[in-house]
Formats: structure tokens, sequence, C-alpha cells
């Protein structure tokens, strides 16, 4: 069947990794398809921007002249964090930090260029989207494992989840919302000491990633996820102005009610393969591997995943996550393309340098027969037919007639005129006929040199004796004609000068004027005459013989020219069979295979009578190969196998591994009921290859997969493509190894080279509580009034109910205790006898704090009963309280006399 359209898809890359993939993307979607993607690439590193392709960029700079205050303002800013031009340096509250502040672009800006960019793109193909396909794919690229794009990809997220509700309420179509993930890859169980790669943040980042991804993922209307954007306040604390900005937030916070993918894929990548061996089999580098399988992977979805609508893994409420696995089998087409124009680049420079070769008696080596060839252009003749040889001359004399004239006349010739019709001859025949044709020219050159040396002799000769040299003592008695020569020029020009001179001095004569009489001036004015001639005709016969003597050594450095043009032809012809020697062992070794591609061999006895115009006539599908017995059918159908089996494998997404044993129990629950992993696969080939494409030797069960046909598909490749499924996040084995580093210190071996803390890695702290934002908290210390035990009998509650007691004690662990602490009364007043507690509060309003947090910061209302029953002293429950001060606030507390304390 034809090909159909793509689905319209806009891309964001974001950081290193996803600008690689947009870039990879871009070469593959072909020309006739590239309406229908857009790709915008966001950086905080602007040489990663000025060396891409992509023209639509943002660039997060570090707004220099707010750091210092921002530092103690924001909650993920710590004061030992680095903030340079060259990105956030693998820090996740850099690159968020980049991208939420105020100063240009802010985040704002931001927004709106994104905005303005999916809004624009939409629009442009508005008429599509609202026939039979309403259905437009928002993708964002990044890795979990860097500063940029790991530390924005949730705001990010929050954008593209705003713009993609809002073109499904209004517009009345389908948005894919997508993301793609790059996680490590590494063998679990491993000592933490043998992960892969040098910098263990990347480990702590991923981490960090994976746990703000399962807070987007469980987001529901039960359980809101707010994402503050600080910047949205200017210094006097007014929210900047935006009626798209306002539409989008609640109260300067994204708010998730529902999870913003509709799935997120999560591509494992191993640091060893990628900052150490690069090769994969000869075929891509890995790094081209993993870049080449998320832009097939993308480009396929967009391409034939019109139903992602109904296939989408995730719903609102599945957190699931998934991977990607995109793999090849390949006849090596192209290649053997090179291979054939290798072969006849070969024959061609085998021609051309030995031609005549065998009339030669004996050459000491091939730069002996170049030499041959160029001084005896007719043993290039004898190799060929008589009546073929006649036939060339024939055309290569009229060249040379046609440009330099009938006859070939070189007489006002140039080295320029030789050189050109040198050009055409080698244009029309090739280099090996140049010589005969330099022979040529030569052979008229010799005829008319001696009648131009002749003229040139007898001019100068004539000349000297007219002005009768011998006899001026001052040129003297020479005999060579090029002496002669220069001593004419001198001479005339002399006497002409001389000659001025005289017509200026003269002065009227008698004679002038008088009929039939020259006077003085006429003299002189007509020996003048007389003497430029004389010049001029010198100079002409110079000027021709000159010439004819300049284009002698024009045909001398011609010909070495030619010689060295020769043996450069050579060389290449070392090349082009080193060349054909690699191709071949490319074309037939059966390890040719990589990760990604499986190709298939060649058989060798093929490779010798396979041409060009077979290539392009013959051998035009895969099917053509197999009946040719250029590839053995079995062994192409057990790749298909294979590849296709690779697909449902867990060894090619061993960052999907589940690990049962440790997994939660409502994770475990809820993931066997998803029916554990979920694959489906699309399998692309060319039309013609219909027949050929056979899954009978597959042994694997599948859950099925789709199969197009499609004629604008590479009619010598069948590509596979599994969107595989699972989740929640914490049934996955990559997620629990990391969890287990980072309870019993690993991470934070693994960060120690750069941090402290490897919970510096999470950029949202917000979402955390105080085992991760402690690790964002400024320390100090502040001093608050000792406040006395409370003694219960002074409380009146004003209620006339029985039990009264129980009521009270319900409100004392509840707000009694806070109201006590912060504003020094239990309840609105005390008895008689009530000793008075003035609070907290004067003192917390220096560090910003008030009643919401002392509440916030209150032990459990389980511990304060334990205290009201006698079971928790009254300084335990103050213990406890300054834990919390100094865990959740970064405030550590002094307890002093209530008189230390007053003004």
């Amino acid at each position: 069947m034809a090909g159909k359209e793509p689905s319209p898809t806009f891309l964001i890359g974001v950081g290193q990794a996803g600008i690689e993939v947009l870039e990879t993307l871009k070469e593959h979607v072909p020309e006739e398809e590239s309406a229908y993607f857009d790709y915008l690439i966001v950086d905080s590193n602007m040489s990663e921007l000025n060396g891409s392709s992509i023209e639509k960029n943002l660039y997060l700079k570090t707004p220099d002249t707010l750091v210092g205050t921002h530092r103690e303002e924001y909650p993920f800013l710590t004061g030992g964090m680095r903030f340079g031009a060259k990105g956030a340096e693998r820090q996740r509250p850099v690159g968020r930090y980049k991208f939420d502040n105020p100063e240009e672009p802010s985040f704002s800006d931001v927004f709106k260029t994104i905005q303005r960019n999916v809004n624009r793109f939409r629009q442009e193909h508005q008429t599509a989207l609202t026939s039979s396909n309403k259905h437009i794919n928002i993708l964002l690229v990044n890795s979990l494992g860097g500063g940029t794009g790991s530390g924005t990809f949730p705001i990010l997220t929050g954008i593209l989840h705003h713009l993609a509700e809002n073109i499904r309420n209004r517009n009345n179509m389908f948005a894919y919302l997508g993301g793609f993930g790059v996680v490590p890859e590494f063998e679990f169980g491993r000592d933490i000491k043998q992960l892969p790669g040098d910098d263990g943040r990347y480990y702590a980042n991923s981490y960090a990633a994976l746990r703000d991804l399962e807070h987007l993922l469980n987001a529901d209307a039960n359980d809101t996820l707010r994402l503050p954007i600080h910047s949205r306040h200017d210094a006097d604390g007014a929210a900047s102005t935006s009626d798209a900005i306002d539409a989008a937030l609640e109260e300067n916070a994204f708010e998730f009610e529902t999870q913003p993918f509709n799935d997120y894929f999560l591509v494992g990548v191993n640091e060893d393969k990628i900052e150490g061996e690069q090769a994969a089999a000869g075929i891509e580098r890995y790094d081209q591997v993993i870049d080449n399988t998320v832009a097939e992977s993308i480009y396929t979805m967009a391409k034939h995943g019109d139903d992602m609508e109904n296939v989408s893994g995730v719903s609102d409420t599945d957190p699931r996550v998934g991977t990607v696995v995109e793999t090849e089998v390949e006849i090596p087409h192209e290649t053997l393309r090179a291979y054939c124009e290798t072969k006849a680049e070969i024959e061609a420079l085998e021609s051309l340098l030995y031609a005549g070769r065998s009339s030669l008696e004996e050459t000491d080596s091939d730069l002996d027969a170049i030499e041959h060839l160029v001084r005896n252009s007719e043993v290039v003749f004898e190799q060929l037919d008589p009546e073929e040889a006649s036939e060339i001359k024939r055309e290569v004399r009229g060249i040379i007639d046609n440009s330099l004239g009938g006859g070939v006349n070189m007489v006002n010739r140039t080295r320029e005129d030789i050189a050109s019709v040198l050009d055409q001859v080698e244009a029309e025949h090739d280099l090996r006929f140049v010589p005969f044709a330099l022979d040529e020219i030569e052979s008229a050159l010799d005829e008319q040199e001696p009648k131009i040396r002749e003229n040139r002799e007898e001019t100068v000769s004539e000349m000297w004796k007219h002005f009768e040299l011998s006899s001026h003592p001052e040129f003297g008695d020479v005999s060579r004609v090029n002496q002669k020569a220069r001593n004419l020029f001198d001479f005339l020009r002399g006497r002409i000068e001389d000659t001025k001179v005289e017509l200026e001095e003269a002065e009227e004569s008698f004679w002038d004027g008088k009929p039939g009489i020259k006077g003085r001036e006429e003299k002189l004015d007509s020996r003048l005459s007389n003497l430029k001639e004389a010049l001029e005709r010198l100079r002409e016969v110079e000027d021709d013989y000159d010439g004819l003597n300049d284009l002698g050594d024009g045909i001398v450095d011609q010909r070495a020219e030619i010689e060295s043009r020769l043996k450069h032809k050579k060389r290449e012809l070392g090349d082009a069979r080193d060349d054909l020697t690699s191709l071949r062992r490319e074309l037939t070794d059966p390890d040719q295979s990589g990760l990604r591609i499986a190709r298939m061999p060649l058989e060798a006895e093929a490779l010798e009578e396979v041409t060009l115009e077979k290539l392009e006539t013959d051998l035009t599908d895969i099917e053509s190969y197999l009946d040719e017995g250029y590839v053995d059918r079995d062994d192409f159908l057990e790749a298909i196998a294979r590849r296709y089996e690779r697909c449902f494998q867990k060894e090619p997404r061993l960052v999907l591994d589940v690990d049962e044993d440790d997994a939660p129990d409502d994770a475990l629950d809820y993931f066997q009921s998803l029916g554990m992993i979920e694959t489906d696969m699309y399998i692309v080939y060319d039309d013609d290859n219909e027949d050929v494409i056979s899954f009978e030797r597959v042994s694997t069960a599948s859950s099925g997969y789709n199969r197009y046909t499609d004629d604008s598909y590479d009619s010598h490749r069948v590509k596979f493509v599994a969107y595989v499924r699972t989740g929640p996040i914490d049934v996955l084995r990559l997620y629990q190894e990391l969890d287990t580093y980072a309870d019993d210190g690993g991470l934070d071996d693994l960060v120690a080279k750069h941090w402290d803390d490897y919970r510096l890695a999470f950029a949202y702290p917000e979402w955390y509580g105080r085992d991760i934002r402690s690790a964002f908290i400024i320390n100090e210390t502040i001093e608050l009034p000792m406040p006395p035990e409370p003694k219960l009998e002074y409380v009146h509650l004003e209620t006339g109910d029985t039990g009264e007691g129980e009521l009270k004690h319900e409100f004392i662990s509840r707000d009694g205790v806070v109201s006590y602490l912060y504003q020094g009364v239990l309840w609105d007043n005390y008895e008689d006898g009530a000793t008075g507690f003035r609070g907290w509060k004067q003192s917390l309003d220096g560090v910003s704090l008030g009643w919401n947090a002392v509440q916030e910061l209150s032990p459990p209302s389980e511990k304060k009963r334990q205290w009201l029953a006698g079971n928790v002293s009254w300084e335990e429950l103050l213990e406890e309280y300054a834990r919390e001060f100094e865990d959740r606030e970064g405030i550590k507390i002094e307890f002093v006399d209530e008189e230390a304390t007053a003004d």
C-alpha cells in the first residue's frame, strides 16, 4: 500500500541527550515528510545549541545578578551549587533554576515561546487534524541523569500537559503527550564501585528524577500534585501578568489532577559504552544505537501509530512506564552499491593507467608505464579496435581545430587556450587521450615555429641594417639575434624620446609652409611616425616569437601535470583496491550484525559478477537477493525470527526488569493486575517483500503485532519496533537498586567527588518530606523562651457536656499545645492562679515562621496524648519539637529563660 502521512509531531529535546535524538530523527525523516515534524531544542549550554542544525531553540542562561539572593529564597538551591554559563554541570536544581527564574528568558518567556510554537504547528496542520486523523503528538525527550534535561523535565511536563489539555478540550482532537527519558542500564546486584561510568551523579540524578516521575504518574484528583513556579513573583511579591500563563497556573503553581503522560518510555544507557568502547560490531557506535533506536521509535509512532489513543499504555489512573526496542534486518544494498562503484572505478583506473602496457618491451614499475604513456601517446590506441581508434583521433583533432582555428594557427595563442582544449578532450573522452591531443598541438607548433623564427631574424636583421646600428659604438658589434633585438628596442625607444624633445623645442623656420617643401616640424613628425611603426613591427615579431616559446614551455608543463595526475591516479587505484577488499570483507562477514541491526552477509561467489546495472535492474528488493542467491534464504528467515523475538526478551530492555520479591505489596498487586508486561510491536517493510517476510520460525509467545507494508519504506530492510509497558515505577529493579543504594549510603559514596549529600540531586524538594528537604535547608540557630509545662486544671473549656475531660484532651492534643507555644495560652483564658507564658510568636517572626509552621512542625497528636496520659514528659515533647525544627526547617533551637528573650 502507499505510504501514509505521519501524524503531526512536535518534539522538544532538552539537554545534550535530547538534542542528539532530535538531530538523528531529523536525518531519518524523509524530505517529503519533514513538514509533519517540528523541533524545539532547549539547553543551558550555548555551544550545544549553536552546534545543532535545528533552528528553533531556547537558551536557559544563569541570571548572575540574581543568584545571590535566590540561594536563600528558592527552596531547591544551596550555597554549594555552581552556576556557570556552560550547562548545569549535572546539577538538577541548577537546571531547574535556569528555567524557573525571572531574568530573560524567564519562565514566562519560555512558557509563551513553547505555547506559540505548539499552537502555530497545530494551526499549520489544522485541516488534516480536523479530518479523519484527529491526532497530534507532543513528545519530550531528555536524559534523567544529567542537569538541564533532568532538572527541567517536570516543569516542561507541566507546560506540555497544559497545552495538550487545551488541544483536547478546545480543538476536539486527541493530543498524545509522550516522554522519553534516558536512565542508567547496568547489571543488577553489582557492587556500587563497579557501576559503569566515572561520574556517580548520573545515578543520583536518575534516582531523583525517577522519584519525580513517580510523583507525576501518581497524580490524581484525590492527591493533587503541586509544582510551584517561584519566578512568578517579582521583588515586591506581586505576581507577573500573562493571561495564558495565569490560566495554566493555580496560585503560581502547576496542579496535576491526572498523570500528564499518555506514555513515558525509559531508555537504558550503559555509561561505560558511551564513555569508553564506542564500536558496536563496526556498524554503529553505541551512542548511535541509542539515538537511532529512539529516533526510529518516534518516527514509527508518528508514521504508523495513528491508533496510539487506543493502545497508549497509560490512562488517567494507570501509572505505567515503558521502554522502546527497535531492531532491523538489513540487506546491505547500499554497501553493495559502493562495492560495485569501487569495482567500476578500479576498472577505469586500470584502463587509464595500463593502456598499451602490452606494447611495452619491459617496464620496471607502474610509474615507468605512466611516463611511457605520457611521452608515447600512440600506445593508448594499440588496445583499441582500429576503427574506434581512428574515430577517437578524428574527434580529438576536431576539438583542436574548433578551439584553435582551422589549420591550428598557434600564433597569438596562450597557455589558457591549450589548457581549455585539453580539458574538453578529457571531458568528452578521458585522461588517456590528453597526451595525444598534446602531441597534435605540439606538432602544429613545431610546424609553425621555423616561419616565426625566420620572420623574426629577417625583421631584426633588416632593421639593424636600416638604422646602421653596427656603426653605433654604444650598441657594439653583436651577432646574436636576441641581443640585436634588445639593442633595437633600446635604440628605437631612445630615438622616439629624442624626436619628441626636438619637436617641442623646434622653432618656426623660413621654409615652413612653403609649397612643395617640408619644414623642420613636418620632418620631425614624419621621423617620429616611422620610428613608432618600426617599434610596433619589432614588438609584433618578438611577441609572436616569445608566445611560441611560452607555448612550448607550456606543453612541457602540461606533460608534467598529466604525469603527476596519472601518478595520483595510481595512488587512487591502490586506495580503491584496499577499499574493495574492505567492502568485500564487510559484505561477506557473517559477524557484521550489531546491537540494533542484523546485517545479512552476501555469498562471496555472487560478488564476482555483480555490476551496477544488475544492482539497479535485478536486485530491487529482499526477495530478489534471495532468489538470485546473494543471501541465503534460511539465514534470512532465521534472522527475522531472532529479531522478532528480541522485542519480547528481557535482555534488550533491562531497564524494565521487575523484581517481584522486593516490590512493595501495593505496587506488586497493581503490577500483576495489569498483566505484567505488555508489548505492542510494529513490523514495517516495503510491500514488494510481502511474500518473503515469514514468522514461521518464531518460537516466543507474544501478544501479537501490527504489520505494515509501505511502498515508501526501504525495500531492502525490515524494521521491528516494540513499545513495551509495565509498571508502576517502584516494581522496577532499576528503581529498587537505586533506592537501595540511597538507603545504604552508596549514592553518597558515588557523588562524594562533587557533593557531600546525594539528596542534592533532588530538584523538587517541595514534593518530599524532611528526609529530602533537610538537605536544602540553610541551618541557623535561634533562641526561644523555655515554656513551662502547662497545668491542665487551669484550662477552662466552656462546655456543659459530661465528657468535658475527654474533649479537653482532644482539643489539647490537636490545637491547644500549638496555641500555648505560639501565643502563650492553651485557650482564651486561664483561671485564677495560672502562670502566664507569652509564647514564641515574637521570636519566630524573625525567621518568617508563623502559626502554620508551628502547627506543621508539631509532634503527632498521639505523642501529645501520651504526654497528657503521663507516659511522655514535657521535656521529651519539647525535644521532639526541636528535632522537627532542625530537620525540616534547618533551624536549631536553644531554649533559654523567658527573661533572656525579653526586649
